[in-house]
């Protein structure tokens, strides 16, 4: 599992019961991956479907899911 503590709250991105990996933000899922990197690059790009993230303007981003915390 990997968390990114962004302005409006914390990412986390887990593994599902069937390999793919999630993205949630608060108690909704913004996504189910094949990799986990997928799911980061959607947080990096803000294109994952919430909206006070995608419309929000961040300087200092994790680049990749290397920045990320892995818990």
């Amino acid at each position: 599992m990997w968390v990114y503590r962004s302005p409006i709250g914390p990412f986390v991105i887990r593994r599902a019961g069937d390999g793919r990996y999630e993205l949630w933000h608060d108690s909704e899922c913004y996504g189910r991956y094949m990799d986990p990197v997928a799911a980061a690059d959607d947080v990096y790009t803000h294109h994952t479907g919430c909206h006070r993230w995608d419309d929000l303007n961040v300087p200092d981003e994790p680049t990749d899911l290397g920045e990320w915390e892995k818990l």
